[in-house]
């Protein structure tokens, strides 16, 4: 996997230096294989990636839509409250040193904040942003034997608290997601995905 995805780094720099990609994607793979990421690894991002593909005719800035895919999570700790800060600025810091254009690195990076709390900024709802979390809650309406793996991980990489404090908080977040007028922004992911995804919420909230 992790060579499959080192392809479609350097396929987004085809003029970059190579030894700086090299470089910069080790460092990426590395964050994304560490032991204690259960869903949020190589991957989640290489889902996120096919589904990229998959919907690439309704992007319109394919490359930023992927390049934030890249590095939303690449700085993750379920102990922190700043993963997507400190991800937003790890993505600044790569693409400045790859030289790529001011303006598409600040879509990356409001693009990887947006994922912190999944709104839209601003941005509409058939936005290449809208297609980015959507694209990242897609396992959400997957069959409900993926989604309970899913969440299974997402309690492994919540190990630490006991489960009289994870359960009320995991609660909170599935609630939060049901209250929403959709789950999905796009129309064709709230055609194909929402009514699995509110039923495995739901399912989910039973079983906590």
């Amino acid at each position: 996997m992790a060579e499959n995805l080192n392809t479609r780094w350097y396929d987004l720099f085809p003029t970059a230096d190579t030894k700086l990609l090299s470089t910069l994607f080790t460092k990426i793979s590395k964050n994304y294989q560490s032991r204690s990421r259960y869903y949020h690894n190589l991957t989640h991002i290489a889902a996120m990636l096919e589904l990229s593909d998959e919907y690439a005719a309704l992007l319109q800035q394919k490359d930023v839509v992927d390049l934030a895919i890249f590095y939303h999570d690449v700085i993750y700790n379920p102990l922190r409250k700043d993963n997507e800060e400190r991800s937003a600025k790890r993505a600044v810091r790569d693409l400045t040193k790859l030289r790529w254009p001011k303006e598409e690195i600040q879509l990356v990076e409001t693009y990887i904040l947006a994922t912190k709390t999944h709104n839209l900024q601003g941005f509409g709802n058939e936005s290449d942003l809208a297609y980015l979390l959507d694209f990242d809650l897609s396992v959400l309406g997957a069959a409900w034997s993926v989604y309970s793996t899913y969440r299974q991980h997402i309690r492994k990489e919540y190990s630490t608290y006991p489960y009289f404090i994870y359960n009320p908080g995991r609660a909170k977040v599935l609630r939060h997601f049901l209250k929403r007028p959709a789950i999905y922004y796009t129309k064709i992911f709230q055609q194909e995905r929402e009514k699995q995804a509110r039923e495995n919420l739901q399912r989910e909230l039973q079983l906590l």
